[in-house]
C-alpha cells in the first residue's frame, strides 16, 4: 500500500476536500430532494442541497489533488468483488438541534463497508477526530447547519410527521469532491450485484 506523507493536518497548501459515500439509486435521489427543497422553500434551510443523497461512509478529508489516482486506486481495490447491499430508509431522526435525516435501518453490511473504508483510508483523515467505528449512524441529511435554532422544532416536527419508507439497493460507492461551493461526483465504483 502507498502511504502518503501528506496528511490532513499538513501545511501543504492546494488541497482538496472529499469524501466517500454511497450514492441514493433514483427514484429514492429525486424524492429526497424534493424533501430538501421543501426544506429551503419553508424553513430557508438549503445546505443539504449541496450534495446527491447519500450515506456518508468516510467524513470529509483534505489532501492534494495530485493523489487523485490513489484515491481511485483504494476505493477501487477495497471494493473489488463486493456485493450490492439493501437497506431500508425509515423515517426520521435528529442530531440535536442541527440535523434533521432520513433513519437507515442497522445493515451489518453497511457497517462493515464502513469500517473497511475508514480503515483503508485512515492516513487521509485529520488525526485530531475520533471517528469511531462502533458509533456508526446511518442517514441521508435533508436539512442541517444552516436550521435556524429557534425555529428547529418546527422544522423537526414538519419533518417527523412524514412517512417515508423505502428499499433501496445500495450499488454506487462514490468519492465526492468540493468544488468551492458544493459536493460533485468524482468517481463512482458500483458493487457487484
Amino acid at each position: 500500500m502507498v502511504r502518503i506523507k501528506n496528511r490532513i493536518n499538513s501545511p501543504v497548501m492546494n488541497k482538496n476536500l472529499y469524501y466517500i459515500a454511497v450514492i441514493l439509486p433514483e427514484p429514492v435521489q429525486s424524492e429526497i430532494t424534493q424533501f430538501k427543497l421543501e426544506a429551503q422553500k419553508l424553513f430557508n434551510s438549503s445546505k443539504a442541497l449541496n450534495s446527491p443523497a447519500h450515506i456518508t461512509l468516510v467524513p470529509p478529508f483534505k489532501i492534494e489533488g495530485k493523489y487523485e489516482t490513489i484515491l481511485k486506486k483504494y476505493l477501487d481495490d477495497t471494493l473489488r468483488g463486493k456485493k450490492s447491499i439493501y437497506a431500508q430508509l425509515n423515517g426520521w431522526g435528529k442530531f440535536d438541534r442541527h440535523a434533521i435525516y432520513i433513519k437507515v435501518e442497522e445493515e451489518p453490511r453497511l457497517t462493515q463497508l464502513r469500517n473497511l473504508l475508514l480503515e483503508r483510508y485512515e492516513q487521509f483523515l485529520d488525526k485530531n477526530r475520533n471517528y469511531d467505528k462502533k458509533k456508526f449512524v446511518p442517514h441521508v441529511t435533508v436539512a442541517f447547519r444552516d436550521i435556524k435554532k429557534d425555529i428547529f422544532d418546527e422544522v423537526w416536527k414538519y419533518f417527523s410527521a412524514k412517512k417515508y419508507f423505502r428499499v433501496v439497493k445500495l450499488q454506487d460507492i462514490a468519492i465526492l469532491k468540493h468544488n468551492g461551493r458544493k459536493w460533485q461526483i468524482f468517481y463512482t465504483y458500483k458493487l457487484g450485484m
